[in-house]
């Protein structure tokens, strides 16, 4: 079942290698990045409910306040958060480098993985690890796109993003040992739009984005494609693997966006970017190696509490 959870992951990531670009778009139709947000959270909570009723899933009720306040903090810290600060560093650094940047995430969840779960630190992980970080810099193109004239705050931005996205993957792998992915999902986007409603002008948010078709369009798709259905797939993950594994395997991002870019958008694609998809590739594919002498240390240390 690793091997199912793992590819659960690379189509959540390749689903969200498409957000980047959709934050780009409606950033340059006029929406400020919270109302962008705000937007998504409200179709994301349309859509869930939705889903809950065409499937008849029954969504658990939160059994403590311990579990309440972790479903808060994936929510709002780790869902909402994780979103609204990448979308902070998009607007103001190059998507490559705004990627790369949420791409510490990994090393961020395999460090509260061992510090706070006592997840074990195999020598696979730490070699994998090493190779993905390495590839992400190699398929984001910073040697080429230089650092000198990046906005600080846009780094800061982006740095943040990836803390959130650790918080993330650490809280829906906590919450998936007690809940069914459809109740952490709902949870999530139910305390995520709770929050942002306290961010944004609800009517010139939603005035906005009903006055153009394509930017509605826009927006539904962002938020039922790169909202919903993305984080169902990688929280039901979260069954099958441990939060450091699903981290790094979602580092494949990066790698798909460049290829979306070189195929349709004409964009630049060198030997710097060649080597890092090879090295991603490579990685995951020795970290999720189905062999039984291999996957037993691949998942050494599954329990994460």
């Amino acid at each position: 079942m690793a091997r199912f959870g793992a590819l659960l992951v690379v189509l959540a990531s390749i689903i969200w290698s498409t957000g980047g670009p959709v934050i780009k778009i409606l950033l340059d139709h006029g929406l400020t990045e919270n109302e962008i947000f705000f937007s998504k959270a409200f179709f994301c909570v349309l859509s869930i409910v939705v889903f809950d009723m065409l499937f008849a899933k029954k969504i658990s009720r939160i059994k403590s306040k311990r579990d309440l306040l972790l479903l808060i903090i994936c929510g709002v810290v780790g869902y909402l958060f994780y979103g609204m600060f990448y979308g902070y560093a998009v607007g103001r650094i190059p998507i490559s480098v705004a990627v790369i940047l949420v791409y510490t995430a990994p090393a961020l969840v395999t460090l509260f993985s061992v510090v706070f779960f006592k997840e074990k630190l195999t020598g696979i992980k730490k070699t994998c690890l090493f190779l993905i970080m390495l590839g992400c810099i190699l398929v984001t193109g910073v040697f080429n796109e230089g650092l000198g004239r990046l906005s600080f705050a846009g780094v800061l931005w982006g740095v943040a993003s990836g803390v959130c996205f650790a918080v993330y993957s650490i809280t829906s792998s906590v919450m998936m040992k007690k809940y069914d992915a459809w109740t952490v999902t709902t949870y999530n986007f139910i305390f995520s739009l709770a929050a942002i409603s306290f961010m944004v002008d609800i009517p010139q948010a939603l005035g906005k984005v009903f006055a153009d078709r394509t930017l509605l369009l826009t927006c539904i798709y962002f938020a039922v494609f790169c909202g919903t259905i993305s984080n169902l797939v990688y929280v039901k993950a979260m069954e099958y693997i441990p939060a450091s594994t699903a981290a790094m395997i979602t580092t494949i991002e990066p790698t798909t966006t460049c290829m979306i870019g070189f195929v349709f958008f004409n964009e630049e694609i060198n030997l710097f970017k060649i080597i890092g998809v090879l090295l991603i590739v490579a990685a995951v594919i020795r970290l999720n190696y189905n062999k039984a002498a291999n996957i037993q240390n691949v998942l050494e240390g599954e329990n994460l509490l």
